[in-house]
């Protein structure tokens, strides 16, 4: 935890500019139905694992409380001056390693919730791309009256974001 912690501090800067550069990315709204529907899959894909982190934090929680009530036992292994088992120290000294254990659990899983939807967006955006440059109209005889202007700078913006997405 503390790692991630270093890690989330030492990288601050570089995740406001990942930021910043995702305030760039295309909107989803004007593109085909089949488009939206992958997106829609790949975000509740996203909640069904945010759902089952939390479960597993709850069970994890669960198995620390049933110690607790029948077992008289602590998360982590302590050192109090006093007999820890007699109330109120017991509460008290639970109470406290819950409470940290819980805020924890809480900043691993709030930076793997913003990995995730870095990785997400980003592979979402992949996908934005990759249904531009299927629907380039591609010029096959030089008979055909259709701008090669339009095509290469449709081709060029599509490039430039993918420059962007790979930054």
């Amino acid at each position: 935890m503390l790692v991630k912690l270093y890690a989330s501090m030492k990288t601050r800067k570089d995740l406001l500019q990942v930021i910043n550069k995702m305030e760039k990315f295309w909107a989803v709204d004007k593109y085909d139905d089949d488009l939206k529907m992958d997106i829609q899959q790949v975000y509740g894909n996203v909640k069904k694992s945010a759902k089952l982190m939390l479960i597993i934090l709850f069970v994890g929680v669960s198995v620390y409380l049933k110690q607790a009530i029948f077992a008289r036992k602590f998360v982590y292994s302590a050192y109090h001056p006093t007999d820890r088992n007699k109330s109120p120290d017991y509460e008290l000294m639970f109470s406290f390693q819950v409470y940290f254990a819980i805020i924890a659990c809480v900043f691993m899983l709030g930076s793997d919730g913003l990995f995730l939807a870095l990785i997400t967006n980003i592979s979402c955006e992949l996908k934005v791309v990759k249904n531009r440059f299927a629907n380039i109209p591609i010029i096959r005889n030089k008979d055909e009256k259709y701008n090669t202007n339009d095509s290469l700078r449709t081709l060029f913006q599509v490039v430039d974001h993918h420059n962007l997405i790979l930054e």
